[in-house]
């Protein structure tokens, strides 16, 4: 993976992380989530079927 390629993801992962937080802390629903969690994917440029898309809410 290329380094551009490689701090996408990991800005992806970070800014899933916080949504994923607000979801728990009840600031955000989890269908909002679905939709923030959409668009930060397209924004940092994964596609809807990559690996590292998180689409669940659950704590890990």
């Amino acid at each position: 993976m290329n380094s551009e390629k490689y701090k996408n993801v990991m800005m992806y992962k970070i800014m899933a992380s916080i949504l994923k937080k607000w979801v728990h802390d009840c600031i955000i629903s989890r269908e909002e989530y679905q939709k923030m969690n959409t668009i930060i994917a397209e924004k940092y440029g994964l596609s809807s079927c990559s690996i590292f898309l998180d689409c669940s809410t659950d704590k890990r």
